[in-house]
């Protein structure tokens, strides 16, 4: 698979998002212009073929999360914490998955017994997960109670689950946990990370290591605190959370020393959740060591993606990323 680079059409793409995610940030019409010029203007400064979409998108993400830090300072008591956009929507989320996996999903997993049955099971969980984004589910949170966003990320995982998946290539993935002794799963989003832990604790029912990567707080992207919250960091058997705040991994923004990084340099087998992810792990050279498997499962959500995977429109993906020597 080619290097996923941005491309012509990426711009507007990156604008339109850079516009949402600002219209669910902020209320205030001055606060949206503020920041968005200044969103846009990075994207005019930034853009290139050579670069990434999610670095440039991840760039332009932290300009929001600055600005509603200042905006929250100004306006409530100082915490040690600095606020972050979309808390509610990310709680809501990690709420509906959780609620996913205690009424549906464990129940279904102690009446099956079959490994690889259980696996697919909850490959489609996590490939759902991973479709329901809220900047598309919850544009008008304002609106909406807690309880109604939370319903609605539920009703979207469950249409996502019946839609299973346009490409499917999970023997490979099979295949490489029966020779791997460690799966590193590099997660993305809220909500997701609650179908993500049941799949670790299936690797783990296998005698797997497991050594979860999440993000620092950014958009929708889960953090070491959602891990906490969904109870990943109680089945996997490390989590790592990066140092720069990314949508997806991006390995230029990995600091030397950081154990996420280690981690992926000492993988045997790679489970890459989301488009973020498809972007950084398609890359030609990777800090990878020879051999390493690399599974991405993901909703694609431009015409840019499902193209690169051979689809003619957006689907749910799991595929083996070419690149790697797939030792099967």
């Amino acid at each position: 698979m080619c290097s996923l680079r941005c491309k012509r059409d990426c711009y507007p793409c990156i604008a339109h998002d850079f516009v949402t995610a600002i219209d669910l940030a902020f209320a205030e019409w001055h606060q949206r212009m503020k920041v968005l010029y200044r969103c846009l203007q990075l994207l005019h400064d930034s853009f290139s073929t050579r670069s990434l979409p999610s670095l440039i998108i991840t760039r332009g993400y932290r300009e929001i999360n600055t600005e509603y830090a200042k905006c929250a300072q100004a306006t409530e008591a100082s915490s040690a914490h600095p606020p972050i956009p979309y808390e509610r929507q990310r709680q809501s989320a990690n709420n509906a998955g959780m609620q996913i996996c205690e009424c549906e999903i464990n129940p279904w997993l102690k009446r099956h017994r079959n490994q690889a049955e259980r696996i697919e099971y909850l490959h489609r969980w996590c490939v759902a997960g991973n479709a329901a984004d809220f900047r598309s589910i919850a544009m008008n949170a304002s609106e909406l109670s807690s309880q109604d966003i939370e319903r609605d990320f539920v009703d979207n995982f469950r249409h996502e689950f019946h839609n299973g998946f346009q490409v499917n290539e999970s023997e490979k993935l099979l295949h490489a946990l029966e020779r791997a002794s460690t799966v590193v799963i590099v997660h993305d989003n809220c909500g997701e990370i609650a179908f993500d832990t049941l799949l670790a604790a299936e690797f783990k029912s296998m005698g797997k290591r497991v050594v979860s990567i999440v993000h620092g707080p950014i958009s929708s992207d889960a953090s070491f605190a959602d891990a906490e919250a969904v109870g990943l960091v109680d089945v996997a058997d490390e989590v790592h959370q990066t140092k720069a705040p990314t949508l997806g991994l991006i390995f230029s923004e990995l600091h030397e020393d950081e154990p996420a990084r280690h981690a992926i340099a000492d993988a045997e087998l790679i489970i890459a959740k989301g488009q973020a992810n498809f972007y950084q792990f398609s890359e030609p050279k990777l800090p990878v060591r020879k051999g390493t498997v690399i599974i991405s499962i993901m909703r694609t959500k431009c015409t840019y993606a499902f193209n690169a995977v051979g689809m003619t429109q957006n689907g749910n993906v799991i595929i083996a990323l070419s690149g790697t020597e797939l030792q099967l």
